[in-house]
């Protein structure tokens, strides 16, 4: 067997189900397999087989699947994972048969290993091939650098109440020392000391260099440029957000903000936002093409939340627009809506679809495949379902063809007739067997013994 596929990694959304989870790769042992849950906070916890998840599917070249004993709640994840142990239990023996299927099982495990390293080495801190650097030595200075910008930042932050003519430069000053502090992190580069070159908007909204200074105006834009991150109270439907560190004392078109959520939204949700000390004022928050929030959308504690103020929305008010809204698909309609049938945005239910059908209690429920109400004197359709065309043999017979094929000729036929003559009922003829695509019937009357004609026939067939 072969290994043609380089996954060996595969992760869930918690939505308050068990599983199971699809394994999506090829593992030989239960044991090869690592389950971790990130919860909501962010705290990964390893779990453990038997104790919190049972596998199928060991050995199957399709993969398996894990099912939890405990749901996977809303705001959690669950990371699967394939990590053999790194060990070689295959021995050749001398002179004897050298068995194929176990060579290459062995070949499959080393391969498998190789993956799982391959993995943990994607995930690491690495320094550039040319560097003299060891990645120890990178974090020292990664930590440091960090440390020294966010000491400017607060310093900065501090001055800026020294006087209010240099409030705003102070404030600005302080937000280009914070995002110094974010581009050292996100840019694992060598710091080169002595910045005496003014970076320009443009260096210092893409964060790339590392031997430019930023002016207030720069600091600004970068600000703008990425989401800043900020400390979120409140409730799930009047959220409350300050940002300290913000150079901005006014909302802007584009500006985007991310936090984490203090509590899941029952409905319409708006967002007050605090820059330093100036408060915007409650906004309504958006979703999609500029829709309400629906119950849900915000799905619960710990939830992070991206969010652009656009002022375009709320008729040119301005209001937030939420780009991350948790959904599971399109909602469930209310009984009412179910009934009325006036919703296109909504799942019905299958209870919803047997109570709407007057059909309580376990018994299946089988739909027609075809029907048709016509004159028997004429043989001419007034209305029908699945019926291509309708044939008079003679008086009280019939042929109809069917658009749709049925799957075979085991289907029933119940129907009357009457309106301006005696009344009867119909059946299908005893002479010709029903098809796929044709049945031939008879029109009689109510106690069978005569072919008859009528104004007004209906007939409905069941598969």
């Amino acid at each position: 067997m072969t290994i043609a596929s380089t996954t060996s990694k595969v992760s869930y959304n918690g939505s308050g189900s068990t599983g199971p989870f699809p394994i999506t790769f090829r593992f030989t042992k239960d044991a090869d397999i690592v389950a971790t849950k990130r919860s909501s906070a962010g705290v990964e916890t390893v779990l453990t087989l038997t104790t919190n998840y049972t596998i199928t599917g060991s050995g199957d070249a399709s993969g398996g699947a894990l099912t939890l004993v405990s749901a996977l709640a809303v705001g959690e994840s669950l990371v699967i994972s394939r990590v053999p142990g790194i060990v070689q239990e295959v021995d050749y023996v001398e002179n004897s048969a050298f068995p194929a299927e176990t060579h290459e099982n062995a070949l499959d495990l080393l391969t498998m290993i190789c993956q799982s390293l391959q993995e943990q080495i994607d995930r690491s801190v690495k320094v550039q091939i040319s560097s003299t650097i060891t990645p120890d030595d990178l974090l020292d200075e990664l930590a440091a650098d960090v440390a020294s910008a966010s000491a400017s930042a607060s310093a900065a932050s501090s001055s800026a109440g020294a006087a209010d003519s240099s409030a705003g430069v102070a404030s600005a000053s302080a937000a280009a020392a914070a995002a110094s502090a974010a581009s050292v992190g996100a840019y694992a580069t060598e710091s080169t000391p002595g910045l005496i070159e003014l970076s320009g908007t443009t260096r210092a909204v893409a964060g790339t260099s590392t031997t430019t200074a930023m002016s207030p105006a720069d600091g600004v834009a970068q600000a703008l440029a990425a989401p800043i991150w900020g400390v979120a109270g409140g409730t799930g439907d009047a959220i409350t957000l300050t940002l300290g560190k913000a150079p901005l004392t006014a909302l802007l078109d584009g500006m985007h903000v991310r936090f984490r959520a203090t509590a899941a939204n029952t409905g319409a949700a708006t967002l007050n936002t605090t820059l330093g000390t100036t408060a915007t004022g409650a906004k309504n928050i958006y979703k999609g093409a500029g829709t309400a929030l629906e119950a849900g959308d915000i799905p619960g504690a710990g939830a992070e939340l991206d969010l652009v103020y656009n002022t375009a929305l709320n008729s040119g008010a301005g209001g937030w627009l939420l780009l991350n809204p948790y959904s599971t698909g399109l909602p469930v309609c209310t009984d009412a809506e179910a009934i009325l049938g006036t919703r296109n945005d909504r799942f019905v239910s299958p209870l919803q679809l047997r109570n709407g059908l007057n059909a309580p209690g376990p018994a299946p429920i089988f739909a027609a495949r075809g029907w048709l109400v016509f004159n028997g004197f004429t043989g001419v359709i007034l209305a029908s379902g699945n019926i291509a065309s309708l044939s008079k043999i003679g008086t009280g017979q019939f042929t109809g063809n069917f658009t749709t094929a049925m799957p075979d000729g085991n289907y029933a036929l119940s129907g009357v007739h009457g309106l301006t003559s005696a009344a009867g009922y119909v059946r299908l003829s005893d002479s010709t067997a029903p098809t796929t695509t044709s049945f031939t019937f008879y029109t009689v009357n109510n106690i069978g013994t005569a072919l008859m004609d009528s104004t007004r026939v209906c007939a409905v067939i069941y598969r």
